[in-house]
């Protein structure tokens, strides 16, 4: 391996066609050396190219590939993470050219595929990715395509939301089952870069215990933590920043030097904020000006100043046919789908790829926005209109204006406009927001004007303002800074227990945005095919799941508040995370909510909060974590909430864009019927998403009446036509792809007329090869089969060996090896039980020992609840059967028999076999088996590979005490254990045998989905 830290600006240059600014090459030589790795503290300006150091993670990841683990200075997965949605999409989309290029050099010579054997290398696996890339930015339950490997190098851009809920144990979107695997990959074999640290001083102050709390076990590879601010907490020993070379830079000199000349405007008692910032927007554009920004502290300001742009615009367009305007409002509540659309339309309009100047001819662009944009977002405006705000947010909001220091194609500085405007209200301080820092930081600004009320926002001019001022008065300018409640061990016991959940358990919000501050959210998204009655809609939805991308992610407490029927706007409603008002929170004279909504959680046997449950005030329905609710007090952070299109409430809690000049937005009475079922993407949404193609034969949507009544092979054959399935699908001599069709509930399932929905069991081959599928995840389910699709046990078995071998050798696991490898062949021994045979082969349990051998899981087809419920009577298999306890229990009593090694530390197998569907932290589940025929009760081994042939007499099994018995033995091995390694190490050590699972499992799938 010739790859050493002097040749960070070859690679740099072979990535993006230029050379890396002086700091990024020093920080480069700083991480590599063991000695010094990573500060404390990246102290960088605006626009001096902070997501740069994810190139910099990168190769010294790559450059330490011959170096143990829990010796390199770079986790395995790079987290980069911003309190900020926009700027999660912008990082990520760097990563992922990044990673692309990588890939793409894997053909040729030179640097980047040195780095990409490099990083391969460290991965174990040749043949996959050399980098992977993801977004955690709100999400759903089973959604998971990132968490599938520990040895994998990756880039995960991710908000402090995401990324610390899943730290501790609660991920938003992730199923319990799911939850200690992220726990894992998060908090081991990691680095968390987080930009823009003051914005998000709580999950700052959590990081650091977090740290230190990890010190204390040493079994897994560590979190590494780095905040980029200007403003670190105290204690940090270390910063790192620009220095002499870097202020020379001409490149960096120039964006440092450029003047944003900036007027103060304060506003009358009797002129309104919204009507005076759209008049100032539309003044500020020009010939030279053609691209205005729009900043507001609210997110119905923003709505408002939209509405008056666009009267505006008409009003032009009536005296002028020729004159357009591009209009956007960008806000953090919006879905990921539609947010990529508005992005890739932006990017050469305000973003990466705009000309330094543009053409006369240029139709004009506004883009109103809240807080989102203060925070690294890559947007360079001509001009710029800002609500004033506290002094940080306001520095925040002018590095989008001329963020590059453009110039004139003569070489003369680029003249920009901006304004701060101020009203009567903020100045009154005591803001929701920004506390008294709006009306002190406006006093500030006032006493630093010069004659034409003007104060210069340039970086380097600012500063020179800025110096002068005391601390004490630049803490009175700064927006309130709010302290994360104290982490204590007692609550990371209390969060480490996942399944089952003890109640009360705490929650995470308090560690990531602190006690005064409320950010849990849900997620939205609507659909046009789930009809009037609401008890079908569990079984609808569950044909077709929901995906993350289509899904807004909304502050809970506000869908909460629409839920109860008050509509309007809030002096709370803004892009950065706030208190709810306490009335609102605990209002219990609320009118009768009005609308019933879906609440999509985890399956049943993941369990939940019953006791909430038992408290709904209204009807409900529980179908496999499925809810019907009306009371809003039944919603809970992270859940995913599906309810019809004709609601027509997306722009009262948040925003579409193909929906921003709709007339009947404005008036939600005004919409159809069936309300507006453009809204609904979510076909386009599972194929993007997972490669899924997914038909929905539905009355509701136009130009699938054509599809109704065809049999397969026709149905197929049109498909092709209209280019919605590729050819190979339908060709001859080739094999069809296998297609399931599910009769919408409630209608008549042997008419040929009847809706339908048509799911597609092969995979579209990548759009986009560094994106995986979403899958999935382990729920603790094991999947009813196909009797002509099955896998064996044996074969199984052996796969999962193969890939717990492949992780064995690169994670450096030292004398813990033995026992994960011991883990492999034994954790699916519990599917011995004929009645478990039975319910895999959907038949009797005198029927499945006829069958040849043991069979493992299979995806099968989709079954509806009746279908599942009648197989597992069939079967006769007690309710909450659980195959992994009994696994456990074969080995805890037939240990001499399996040959177990005296070196294989036992606790830690039996807890690894418990747990190896997320169960036995701390309990098993309760299963009541009075079945009292002895031959369901007797079990052999037969044909499992290198296993020994055994038999358990009826008698003996009964014998043992059950696993749910609190005398079992399996809670006080996961105490005794997570004291040992640690709350995040035993996570860890459990998810290498999970993963080898998963991934054994994800191939034999992909396998049979391409099979004749």
């Amino acid at each position: 391996m010739c790859l050493t830290v002097d040749r960070f600006g070859e690679f740099f240059q072979a990535l993006w066609g230029y050379e890396p600014f002086p700091w990024q090459a020093r920080l480069a030589r700083q991480v590599v050396d063991p000695e010094q790795g990573w500060p404390d503290c990246i102290d960088l300006p605006t626009a001096s190219g902070k997501t740069a150091c994810i190139d910099v993670a990168v190769f010294a990841l790559a450059c330490q590939a011959d170096v143990k683990t829990c010796k390199r200075t770079v986790g395995r997965r790079i987290f980069f993470t911003v309190n900020r949605r926009v700027i999660v999409d912008e990082a990520f989309e760097r990563a992922k050219a990044l990673a692309q290029k990588l890939l793409d050099a894997k053909e040729e010579n030179g640097i980047l595929k040195e780095v990409a054997v490099a990083l391969q290398q460290i991965s174990g696996d040749a043949k996959t990715l050399p980098l992977a890339v993801a977004q955690l930015r709100g999400g759903v339950y089973r959604d998971r395509a990132w968490a599938r490997s520990l040895a994998q190098p990756m880039v995960v851009c991710t908000t402090a939301d995401q990324l610390g809920s899943r730290l501790l144990f609660r991920g938003y979107g992730v199923s319990p089952s799911a939850a200690p695997i992220h726990a894992a990959l998060c908090g081991c074999d990691s680095l968390v870069l987080l930009d823009e640290a003051h914005v998000t001083r709580a999950f700052s102050q959590t990081m650091q215990l977090l740290t230190r709390y990890q010190k204390q076990h040493a079994t897994a590879p560590p979190m590494r933590f780095v905040q980029m601010t200007a403003t670190p907490e105290p204690g940090v020993k270390n910063r790192f920043g620009l220095d002499d070379a870097d202020r020379r830079h001409p490149i960096l000199k120039a964006r440092q030097q450029a003047s944003k000349p900036t007027t103060l405007i304060k506003l009358g008692k009797k002129d309104f904020l919204a009507k005076n910032i759209a008049s100032l927007a539309w003044d500020g554009c020009s010939e030279s000006r053609k691209a205005v920004g729009i900043i507001v502290n609210r997110v119905q300001t923003a709505r408002e100043v939209v509405r008056l742009i666009r009267e505006k615009v008409d009003q032009q367009k009536r005296n002028d046919n020729s004159l357009e305007a591009d209009l956007h409002l960008v806000i953090g509540r919006m879905r990921p789908i539609d947010r990529d659309d508005l992005q890739a339309h932006l990017h050469g309009v305000v973003g990466p790829g705009r000309p330094d100047v543009f053409k006369p001819e240029r139709k004009p662009v506004f883009v109103v926005a809240t807080q989102c944009l203060e925070v690294g977002a890559d947007y360079d405006f001509d001009a710029l209109v800002t609500e004033c705000a506290s002094i940080d947010a306001l520095r925040q909001r002018f590095g989008r204006l001329n963020r590059r220091g453009r110039k004139r194609s003569d070489g003369t500085p680029l003249e920009v406009n901006a304004t701060i405007v101020v009203d009567e209200q903020s100045l009154k301080g005591d803001d929701p927001i920004y506390g008294d820092a709006i009306k002190r930081t406006w006093e500030w600004l006032w006493s630093t004007k010069d004659d034409n009320n003007q104060v210069d926002f340039g970086i380097e001019a600012f500063q020179e303002l800025w110096k002068d001022v005391g601390e004490e008065k630049r803490a009175e300018m700064l927006a309130p800074a709010v302290d994360a409640a104290v982490l204590l061990p007692a609550h990371l016991d209390a969060l480490c227990q996942t399944n089952p959940q003890p109640v009360p358990s705490p929650d995470v919000c308090y560690f990531i945005h602190g006690p005064q501050r409320d950010m849990a959210e849900v997620n939205v998204c609507w659909r046009a095919d789930m009809g009037d009655d609401p008890h079908l809609w569990p079984e609808i939805v569950r044909l077709l799941p929901p995906t993350s991308i289509e899904c807004m992610t909304v502050p809970l407490w506000e869908f909460q508040q629409w839920m109860r029927g008050e509509s309007g706007a809030s002096d709370r409603d803004a892009d950065v995370p706030v208190a709810a008002p306490e009335e609102k929170k605990h209002k219990t004279d609320a009118p009768e909510p009005l609308r019933a909504v879906l609440v999509w959680r985890w399956s049943r046997n993941e369990g939940g909060n019953q006791a909430d449950e038992s408290n709904a005030k209204q009807a409900q329905q529980r179908t496999e974590g499925r809810l019907v609710i009306r009371d809003p007090a039944l919603l809970r952070a992270g859940d995913t909430v599906v309810m019809p299109v004709k609601y027509g409430n997306w722009n009262d809690v948040g925003h579409i864009p193909a929906t921003l000049f709709v007339k009947h937005e404005i008036r939600p009475a005004e919409l159809p019927e069936n309300g507006d079922c453009s809204i609904d993407v979510a076909e386009r949404a599972t194929r993007q998403a997972k490669r899924r193609v997914a038909l929905r034969i539905h009355s509701a949507f136009e130009g699938t009446e054509q599809f109704r009544g065809l049999a397969d092979a026709e149905l197929r054959r049109t498909l092709v036509e209209q280019n919605l399935i590729p050819p190979a699908w339908n060709e001859k001599g080739k094999p069809a792809a296998r297609l399931e069709r599910h009769p919408y509930p409630g209608g008549d399932p042997d008419s040929p007329q009847r809706d339908e929905i048509v799911i597609f069991q092969r995979l579209l081959d990548p759009a986009d090869r560094l994106i995986e599928p979403i899958d999935d995840e382990d729920d603790g389910e094991d999947n009813l089969n196909d009797r002509d699709r099955v896998v064996l046990l044996a074969d199984h078995s052996q796969h999962v060996n193969d890939r717990m071998a492949a992780s064995l050798g690169v994670l450096h696991v030292d004398e813990l090896g033995p026992t994960l490898e011991t883990s492999s062949p034994l954790h699916d021994i519990g599917k011995a039980d004929i009645r478990f045979l039975a319910l895999l082969a959907r038949t009797t349990p005198y029927e499945a020992m006829m069958l040849p051998a043991l069979l493992a899981k299979d995806d099968g087809r989709r079954l509806t609840n009746a279908e599942k419920a009648a197989a597992r009577a069939r079967a006769g298999l007690p309710a909450g059967f659980r195959h992994e306890m009994l696994s456990m229990q074969l080995v805890e009593h037939r240990r001499d028999e399996l040959a177990i090694n005296s070196n294989v530390d036992f606790d830690l197998l039996l807890h690894l076999l418990a747990a190896h569907h997320g169960y036995a932290r701390p309990f098993a589940p309760v299963v009541i088996d009075d079945n009292e025929d002895d031959k369901l009760h007797s079990i052999e081994f037969r044909d499992l590979g290198s296993l020994p042939e055994l038999t358990i007499a009826a008698n003996e099994r009964k014998s043992w005490t059950p696993a749910h018995r609190l005398d079992s033995g399996v809670a006080e091995r996961f105490w005794k254990l997570t004291r040992k390694h640690g709350w995040w190490g035993l996570a860890w050590l459990e998810s290498i045998l999970r993963l080898a699972d998963q991934q054994a499992s994800a191939a034999e799938q992909e396998q049979r989905e391409h099979a004749p």
